[in-house]
């Protein structure tokens, strides 16, 4: 992985810049990365979809442990720069593709890890509980704000439609603080790395799923 002044490095050599539209904070801290993906359970025989693998901060550490990673990354520029990083590893595929159009089916039992962007956090959520069955388990990293709300009890002020939405699909923990200054450029808040464990069977009985998310 890059500390912040090789990534700054990088960034510069290579004519690289940050998108705030593709809302980019990377991860720069080698200690809080390594927590991450301890806090993982994977296996040597999984196979891991990144989802918005940047510079590769946790790849490395992902490839160490699973079978085979799919590394996401919709930025092209980043995305050529982290295929050639990874040349060496044979267990590690990049995709230049947006995970919101990702083929979930074609990789059914894969579990997904990711610090995920903060602007799109609602729809990637919302994509992953309507791939619920191709999805056993998810590690990611959101802002703390969404992680309460999703851990949220019914009645409490952080209870809302995409609390309904993810406890419907996946088992919750928020299992990790992730300090802002871990990442750069430093976002305005703190994130926090939650599990998402799919559930075998909806927990509530429903006659009319659409009818349940439309309202």
């Amino acid at each position: 992985m890059h500390t912040k002044t090789e990534l700054l490095e990088l960034l510069r050599a290579g004519g690289i810049r940050l998108s705030k539209r593709l809302g980019q904070h990377y991860l720069v801290d080698p200690n809080v990365c390594r927590k991450l993906v301890n806090l993982c359970e994977l296996s040597s025989e999984d196979t891991v979809i990144e989802i918005g693998a940047g510079l590769g901060a946790l790849t490395d550490l992902l490839a160490e442990r699973a079978k085979r990673v799919v590394a996401v990354e919709v930025d092209r520029a980043i995305s050529e720069h982290l295929t050639r990083r990874l040349a060496p590893l044979s267990t590690v595929e990049v995709l230049c593709q947006d995970i919101l159009e990702f083929p979930w089916p074609l990789y059914r039992g894969s579990k997904v890890v990711g610090a995920i962007p903060y602007h799109i956090t609602s729809p990637i959520l919302v994509n992953l509980c309507e791939q619920a069955r191709d999805i056993p388990m998810a590690w990611l990293g959101i802002q703390h704000e969404v992680a309460r709300r999703l851990c949220a009890a019914p009645g409490s002020k952080a209870y809302g439609r995409l609390t309904v939405l993810v406890q419907y699909r996946f088992a919750v923990s928020r299992l990790a603080r992730i300090p802002r200054s871990a990442f750069f450029p430093q976002p305005a808040v703190d994130s926090a790395w939650v599990r998402l464990v799919a559930h075998p069977s909806p927990p509530v009985a429903v006659d009319d799923e659409a009818l349940l998310f439309d309202v």
